[in-house]
């Protein structure tokens, strides 16, 4: 017998299936990152529809087989909607979604992620933080809840960035998610940061990501 289970979480993707039907790439909090198939979220009036838009958080009831999950019902806690209207923030929390998706597996709980998403979402609709900076201090928060963060007491950091640096590297790396996007400091650190933090991503990750090409092909903000 198949098994029901409720999950929490956010639609990192949502692929067409099909004529009528979905498959989502969902990060939830207990099992980790999973692909379900929802079943006519493509027809007009499908109660699955809204269900299956990237960023939504929401809770879902899915019905767990040896080789697939179905959606069966979902509970939307907050649409994003707002990053869909507009090219530039769409991009932007593509990329934070494809950024996830690559660090994230099946069956690891992403707890973390998903609270580091959610916060991400938020600033990014607020639209008060140069999207810029915002993609250095969401990366290296993600590259530190992966094991794979950047420490400032060794080279080549240790003896080449300056203390304030430091200081901040270090507080995107331990502060809790809700004072992540908090904290002010001035241009030539912010500029440092992202250098730094790009020199830091270039040395572990050697993929491409395709939200970052769409948007430089805009010619947008992110570079």
């Amino acid at each position: 017998m198949f098994q029901e289970i409720e999950l929490k979480g956010i639609v990192l993707q949502s692929y067409p299936v099909g004529d009528y039907d979905k498959r989502i790439v969902f990060l939830s909090s207990e099992y980790g990152k999973i692909s379900i198939f929802a079943n006519g979220a493509r027809r007009q009036g499908s109660r699955l529809s809204a269900a299956t838009r990237s960023f939504c958080y929401e809770q879902i009831k899915v019905r767990q087989s040896r080789t697939a999950y179905q959606l069966l019902g979902a509970e939307l806690l907050e649409t994003f909607e707002e990053l869909s209207r507009d090219m530039d923030k769409l991009c932007y929390a593509s990329y934070m979604c494809e950024f996830a998706e690559y660090y994230t597996r099946e069956n690891i709980p992403a707890k973390d992620e998903i609270n580091l998403l959610y916060v991400s979402f938020k600033k990014l609709i607020k639209g008060d933080l140069d999207p810029e900076i915002q993609r250095a201090i969401y990366d290296l928060r993600l590259m530190a809840v992966e094991g794979e963060g950047l420490n400032t007491d060794e080279a080549p950091y240790k003896e080449s960035i300056s203390d304030t640096l430091k200081y901040t590297l270090n507080y995107i790396q331990n502060v809790s998610p809700g004072s992540l996007y908090a904290f002010k400091t001035s241009k030539e650190t912010e500029d440092a940061l992202k250098k730094t933090v790009e020199k830091h991503r270039n040395s572990i990750i050697d993929r491409k990501f395709k939200s970052l090409e769409v948007h430089n092909s805009l010619n947008l903000s992110i570079n």
